[in-house]
């Protein structure tokens, strides 16, 4: 339902923004409370500096941390960024990150998102597209200004003050007049985001441990997997797969599944009926059952239930549904898209359902771990499997009878039989890092409303 306000000339702030959206009612309330509260405005208690790209966009294997938005996860810094050299940290100290410092995408798509820099990352660097905020009054810990940004009236800053039309962006002018109330006893923030830095530590140790035992008992490091430019496929194999497309024949598929065949590998079809692939469901945002579609998959093995859109329970009750049921220990395979190929396994008690661009794999459990699958369709030997079989050029698509065809790593043990027990290790090791992941987002929520409730209590 459209709003009508008004504006007078003497309610214009200092940057004269004529843009209606930047005096929506939300926004002016915000202010309000905030001012009501008393406070500071961001530019001064801390400083603000942009970052830069090495020239060519050209990293290092090693070196300082270079971090970018597409390391932000639940507001903290991940592990998985590039480098840059040495020197050219030294040519850009001004833009040096150290742990507790607060990084906001200030340009493009990702705008507004931000995230913390973790003790564990002692210094680094950031590119042209963050803004680095390190909080330099002492009455304002960078703990607590991290959490007050969780909060609608901190997210209400972030999606108020941008400028641009094609490019939005957040200049030092506008970030220097976000608004930060003052709260007393801001220890306890130190606290809490200490214990998400625990669990996200846990994350981010116990799925690599998982996956680097399962590259190695695979000996990953025999196989071949460089790209060849010329090599030659015969009319036979061209009549028996059914494919025309040269990137199948590619000798490093060759490689891998000749490898695989000779440690110990089972079709999937060995072991799995053919996959259901999900269904159109209609969605009810009040609704309590997960729709799970391709963009909530995670390429750690995770799936990301937030952002999931949902349905009514009464979608579980339609006989033409039941094919898309989803139950714990499903695998979720990505079937349409840009990321084709990403498989999540499906942890939760709940029901729930699966979007048409999904398909749902449920494999005998007598032969093989579910969890233990999902590591391996996501390992490297997975990820390039899922290279040769996928389908389509301008998007990468699965049909459900290709998975059959994919040669999975099943060792045996010391009887002949498939080492459950040595699968069971590696997926409690993937579900303890789910379980790490769950308990930051619950703990987040947790901080932003310790926030919420000390505003609260200032308000009355």
């Amino acid at each position: 339902m459209a709003v009508v306000t008004t504006t007078k000339i003497s309610q214009l702030t200092e940057d004269i923004r004529l843009d209606p959206e930047f005096y929506q009612p939300k926004y002016l309330e915000s202010d309000r409370v905030i001012s009501k509260i008393g406070g500071k405005n961001l530019g001064e208690i801390a400083d603000i500096a942009y970052g830069t790209t090495p020239e060519g966009g050209i990293f290092e294997e090693s070196g300082i941390p270079f971090l970018r938005s597409q390391n932000f996860s639940d507001h903290v810094v991940t592990s998985d960024y590039v480098f840059c050299s040495k020197n050219f940290h030294i040519e850009h100290l001004n833009s040096k990150c150290i742990a507790s410092d607060i990084l906001f995408a200030a340009i493009g798509a990702t705008i507004g998102d931000y995230a913390i820099v973790p003790h564990w990352i002692k210094e680094a660097n950031i590119n042209q597209n963050i803004a680095r905020v390190r909080i330099t009054d002492k009455k304002f810990l960078p703990e607590y200004i991290w959490a007050f940004f969780l909060t609608e009236y901190g997210q209400f800053q972030l999606r108020r003050y941008p400028t641009g039309n094609a490019q939005p962006y957040l200049n030092t002018f506008q970030f220097n007049r976000f608004k930060i109330p003052y709260l007393k006893n801001q220890e306890k923030f130190t606290g809490v985001i200490n214990e998400i830095f625990d669990s996200i530590d846990k994350a981010n140790k116990f799925y690599p441990e998982a996956e680097q035992e399962l590259l190695e008992r695979m000996e990953w490091d025999k196989v071949q997997t460089d790209h060849v430019l010329s090599y030659a496929a015969t009319s036979k194999d061209v009549l028996s797969d059914e494919r025309l497309d040269p990137e199948f024949y590619q000798p490093k598929f060759e490689n891998l599944e000749r490898h695989l065949k000779k440690i110990g590998a089972l079709r999937l079809g060995d072991f799995c009926p053919m996959p259901n692939r999900g269904s159109l469901i209609e969605y009810d945002e009040n609704g309590e059952v997960f729709v799970i579609n391709s963009k909530d998959l995670g390429g750690n093995g995770l799936i990301d239930l937030e952002g999931t859109h949902r349905t009514n329970k009464i979608e579980i009750t339609k006989t033409e549904n039941q094919e898309s049921l989803v139950r714990q220990f499903d695998l979720i395979f990505y079937a349409i898209g840009a990321y084709a190929g990403r498989t999540n396994c499906y942890l939760e008690k709940e029901i729930a359902f699966a979007g048409n661009n999904v398909l749902i794999i449920r494999p005998d459990n007598k032969i093989i771990d579910t969890v233990y699958l999902s590591l391996f369709l996501n390992s490297k030997a997975g990820l390039l499997l899922s290279q040769k079989y996928a389908a389509g050029s301008a998007q990468k698509f699965f049909h459900p009878k290709s998975l059959m065809k994919y040669p999975v790593f099943t060792p045996r043990d010391k009887n002949g039989k498939p080492d459950l027990a040595w699968q069971k290790k590696l997926a409690d090791k993937v579900v303890a890092a789910y379980k790490a992941k769950k308990s930051a987002k619950q703990k987040i929520e947790e901080a932003k409303r310790l926030v919420e409730d000390e505003i609260e209590k200032l308000l009355h």
